[in-house]
């Protein structure tokens, strides 16, 4: 006699039987987990999103500050660097090649000429700087020396709870360029 095969294993018929997957009850109750930390996981994504775009904008505006004070420099020209409160957005001039032109500054032809927008919840604040003569935009001047105009440009950020203010400060002769957040 052999002994009995109980608990030692099913047939393959009875476990068939048995697996039939997950309930109905299970699917939902697991979809509604999921469902509650995808909805508590996305607003603070969302919110370092739009932090890491202003970020990206300050240093971007650093780095064109920069890249302009180097070319009036290395060219020997002025450069103009305007802002439009209005619009939040920011460009570079050169002179123009006709002194008698109508307007004495034009945007540069270049990628570096392109009329730049910041972020959403992100606003120039309090600028300081010189004035068009048709009064269209504020901006400060590069000059060939190495110096800059000296400039404090402030940026506020209404949205975002965790930010306050940043700030770009250019020293006049030194032309040294400084993020403070």
């Amino acid at each position: 006699m052999t002994p009995s095969r109980r608990g030692q294993g099913a047939s393959p018929a009875r476990s068939a039987r048995r697996a039939k997957g997950f309930t109905l009850l299970e699917l939902i109750v697991v979809l509604s987990l999921m469902a509650l930390i995808t909805a508590s996981v996305v607003p603070v994504f969302s919110g370092s999103l739009s932090g890491l775009k202003h970020d990206n904008a300050l240093r971007n505006l650093v780095s064109l500050i920069k890249f302009v004070q180097e070319k009036a420099v290395s060219e020997g020209q002025l450069y103009r660097v305007c802002f439009d409160t209005d619009e939040n957005t920011y460009w570079v001039m050169q002179p123009a090649e006709a002194p008698e032109a109508e307007h004495p500054f034009v945007k540069v032809g270049d990628r570096y000429g392109r009329v730049r927008e910041l972020p959403s919840g992100m606003e120039f604040r309090n600028l300081r700087l010189r004035d068009d003569r048709d009064g269209d935009y504020e901006y400060f001047e590069c000059y060939p020396n190495g110096a800059t105009d000296e400039v404090r440009l402030e940026f506020d950020f209404p949205r975002d709870r965790s930010r306050r203010m940043a700030r770009i400060s250019i020293e006049g002769m030194l032309g040294r360029v400084e993020l403070e957040e």
